[in-house]
């Protein structure tokens, strides 16, 4: 069995039940799930250098042991989010964004909707702890990096349109306030239209 594929069959039962704890709203009790698996991935990447396979396939399966890992951190800092714990959300965005930029270094791969991602969340960290010019600089970078893609759609990340419009209200811009929501808003109607139903995620 390829590497790629015995990693995501050890792994696939408990990143299943995180994503569907956290999805229905019991957010704390998938915290005793990422800790089992980041400890399943820690414990793998230290086997690594004592297995005999190819150098190409270790390096596969350190880069989907560190996504895993970076996916733990981002679920973490969600869940510090919704229980309002600004140091515990700030640490664990740092982790993922700081993850996320290590993985394009390393593997020198294009930049995906991950990395925007992880800007957008360090930057709603910064808000939580109400360090209103950081959450900015990375409300901008997130659109930065979005802006690199491919296929990117402004209308697909209208959450740091949002965000950055919030930061600008909250340091008393409320000319660049509105005109950053408005952009925001010219994008989605031209996409989907007026007053849409389209989910922001």
């Amino acid at each position: 069995m390829p590497g790629g594929e015995l990693i995501a069959l050890h792994f696939l039962p408990s990143y299943n039940y995180i994503r569907y704890y956290h999805e229905i709203g019991h957010s704390m009790e998938s915290l005793p799930l990422i800790a089992i698996a980041q400890q399943k991935a820690d414990s793998v990447k230290a086997l690594l250098p004592e297995m005999k396979i190819p150098a190409a396939d270790s390096a596969n399966i350190l880069s989907q042991l560190n996504r895993i890992i970076s996916e733990t951190h981002h679920n973490l800092g969600c869940i510090g989010t919704e229980t309002n714990q600004p140091e515990f959300t700030l640490l664990h965005f740092k982790i993922f964004n700081k993850m996320m930029l290590q993985e394009i270094d390393e593997n020198q791969q294009k930049v995906d909707n991950q990395v925007a991602i992880s800007w957008n969340e360090l930057g709603n960290a910064y808000m939580m702890s109400k360090m209103w010019m950081d959450g900015e600089r990375c409300f901008k970078q997130c659109l930065s990096i979005a802006g690199q893609m491919i296929d990117f759609s402004p209308a697909d990340f209208s959450f740091p349109y949002v965000n950055l419009g919030l930061a600008y209200w909250l340091t008393d811009r409320q000319d660049q306030a509105m005109d950053t929501l408005l952009e925001g808003l010219r994008y989605r109607e031209a996409k989907f239209g007026r007053d849409d139903k389209q989910s922001f995620m």
